[in-house]
């Protein structure tokens, strides 16, 4: 592997913006670059640089991240991996590797390949598919559940069996973050308490989740 991809993939692709002990930092390099699909996705970033230059795709990948703080801020819980801009630099990456590639594409009808950095449903999808991956890690979360036990089709994704490794399809943690997307805005329609004979919204007061 040249040192330039190498490079690449310990500075986009490997979580070192994470606030994680150094030693911790290190494994996720070491995870970084032993990953199948490192190698074809560093490549691709090399190719946005060049095309777009490192600038833009930086203020794209701000501009995602800071739409997933958006909207997981109702559910008051992020990841350390969420916090970093690596999730977002790989999926950028990785949109990118199959719209040039788009015969790698097995399933090109739930994944048409297309360019990431012009397709603006394209962006959503890498937003609400990292949305559906932090909730769906949470599934345990007796705090989270309370916020989302009413909505059926939130709670049908999270009690889906995972594929072999803890994971879900792509596809689903996609669809999972549309529909966690739309869950605040049921919930302050749906929480409601009676003051005095005249029904008020209630307000939700913050709680702490475990990390």
């Amino acid at each position: 592997m040249q040192d330039e991809i190498k490079n690449l993939i310990t500075k986009y692709l490997s979580y070192q913006d994470a606030v994680v002990p150094e030693k911790r930092k290190e494994k996720m390099v070491a995870d970084g670059l032993a990953h199948e699909s490192s190698p074809q996705y560093a490549y691709s970033l090399k190719e946005l640089f060049e095309k777009y230059s490192e600038y833009r795709i930086h203020e794209l990948a701000k501009s995602l991240h800071n739409d997933l703080l958006s909207k997981i801020k109702f559910f008051e819980i992020i990841s350390e991996y969420g916090l970093s801009l690596s999730w977002v630099y790989w999926d950028i990456a990785k949109q990118y590797y199959f719209y040039k590639n788009p015969h790698l594409q097995k399933s090109p009808i739930l994944y048409p390949p297309k360019n990431p950095m012009e397709d603006k449903n394209i962006q959503e999808e890498i937003v609400l598919r990292q949305l559906g991956w932090e909730i769906f890690r949470q599934r345990e979360n007796e705090e989270l559940l309370k916020k989302i036990s009413n909505e059926k089709i939130v709670m049908d994704y999270i009690k889906k069996t995972p594929k072999e490794g803890g994971q879900l399809r792509s596809w689903d943690y996609k669809n999972f973050g549309g529909f966690l997307s739309t869950v605040e805005i049921s919930f302050k329609i749906n929480r409601k308490v009676v003051t005095n004979g005249f029904t008020e919204v209630a307000e939700w007061i913050p709680v702490q989740f475990k990390k």
